[in-house]
């Protein structure tokens, strides 16, 4: 935990909580454990009565990014950094659009720098075979602090 509280910018973060409280369209975009964060931070926004959308697949993620407007939040959830490797179509249509797009992710991604209007960079593993553990929990904490801002500064 002080890792992460030492590494993360809060000030960052607070803009994203900002965002996604003004934004009508806010989409998570991620796969595998990615995309379970991507759920977990959805159910608990629903909780502080924020509707965010977040799909199970790629196609339906595809989709989504099909809607994407000027007046949309797209996070991408992607600690590897390989999501623009792997999902480099979708991730076409997440970088194509006219969103504001925030990637929460550990490496440093070209794409992700030219493209991206904020980066929340979760602290540095060195050790690859390190990747779900560790992962697993800047990302719960990083959900968790996201879920908690919110609904400090914006419960109804």
């Amino acid at each position: 935990i002080e890792t992460f509280k030492s590494f993360v910018d809060l000030k960052v973060i607070d803009r994203v909580v900002e965002l996604i409280y003004s934004s009508n369209n806010v989409c998570l975009f991620g796969t595998q454990f990615s995309q379970l964060m991507a759920q977990d931070l959805q159910r608990k926004l629903v909780n502080l009565s924020k509707v965010v959308y977040n799909a199970n697949d790629v196609q339906e993620q595809e989709r989504m990014a099909n809607e994407l407007d000027e007046n949309s939040l797209a996070i991408l959830i992607s600690p590897s950094a390989r999501f623009t490797f792997y999902h480099e179509r979708l991730w076409k249509k997440i970088e194509n659009s006219p969103a504001t797009v925030v990637v929460i992710t550990e490496r440093e991604n070209p794409h992700y720098k030219k493209r991206s209007d904020y980066i929340i960079y979760l602290p540095p593993r060195n050790d690859s075979n390190e990747y779900v553990q560790n992962h697993r929990y800047d990302l719960t904490y990083l959900i968790e602090y996201i879920y908690s801002r919110y609904g400090s500064l914006y419960k109804t």
